[in-house]
């Protein structure tokens, strides 16, 4: 029987009805916002109507990715970006990564080249999904034309880093047809970083307090929600007593352990998404 991870893993079949029109990123506000210029790029280029777009993408790939966060995952249309996906929490919506469409618009290679600012649109572009990021305090964005998909990771430790021109962006260029990452797969994984970020900043376990080894984290990376600790007055992102971070298996909670068979201690940092700890 076909699962939900098996489509996951397949390309779309589906044409796309491309009438060849171009969108533009020319919004006002988006110029108060610095271009993309920091791109860490993760994809290596291979050997080889706007409605209609959006239609296409949430049918073939974004309603196939919902269909693993059926509990927890949702997606909303906003007033201000095209697609939201979020989480009810504490009655609230935590948004977890955010999504533009566009039509024609992207040029792969600019963006695969790491310099997206090297045409007056790509830049205008760039301004717009760090606009959007900013606004909607969520470091996972993706844009998709109808043929290429981009996604984006802003590595902001705290919120504000949004802003900064020189902040690291990882980025990803999908095209879609030829893609080695399918497309779903690919979404799924950008929702996936945002989950965690959601799980480890806002679902902590209540004893999260509790120190790890004798130690407190110092602070938290906003854009993934890993602790930071403070040992000898410097700060560094790796537990200065050899304490492991791992994801439960049977809970998807995420825990410390100690390699040492002799040292047993085991804390919890975030509650269970199902089922109980251990």
């Amino acid at each position: 029987m076909t699962t939900v991870f098996d489509l996951l893993l397949l390309d779309p079949i589906n044409p796309v009805f491309n009438e060849e029109n171009v969108t533009t990123s020319n919004k006002e506000w988006a110029s108060r916002y610095h271009p993309l210029r920091s791109l860490i790029i993760h994809t290596q280029v291979g050997p080889d109507g706007r409605a209609d777009c959006e239609l296409w993408f949430h049918t073939e790939v974004s309603n196939v990715v919902l269909a693993a966060w059926t509990q927890y995952g949702r997606a909303n249309i906003s007033e201000e970006v095209d697609a939201m996906y979020g989480v009810d929490y504490a009655k609230s919506t935590v948004v977890l990564a955010i999504g533009e469409m566009k039509r024609n618009l992207i040029r792969p290679d600019l963006w695969q080249s790491g310099n997206p600012s090297g045409l007056v649109s790509q830049q205008m572009l760039s301004r717009e999904l760090r606009g959007y990021a900013y606004n909607y305090q969520c470091p996972q964005v993706y844009c998709f034309d109808g043929e290429t998909l981009i996604l984006l990771q802003f590595q902001a430790q705290k919120p504000d880093n949004i802003l900064e021109a020189n902040c690291p962006v990882d980025c990803w260029v999908l095209p879609r047809i030829g893609s080695a990452v399918p497309l779903r797969y690919a979404l799924y994984r950008l929702l996936a970083q945002g989950f965690r970020r959601f799980q480890r900043l806002y679902a902590p376990v209540p004893a999260a307090s509790a120190p790890v080894g004798g130690l407190k984290p110092f602070s938290r990376m906003f854009y993934n929600g890993w602790p930071v600790w403070k040992t000898g007055g410097t700060i560094v992102p790796t537990h200065s007593g050899g304490y492991e971070r791992e994801v439960d298996a049977a809970s998807e909670a995420v825990k410390w352990t100690h390699p040492d068979p002799a040292n047993d201690e085991l804390v919890w940092e975030t509650t269970a998404l199902w089922g109980e700890h251990a």
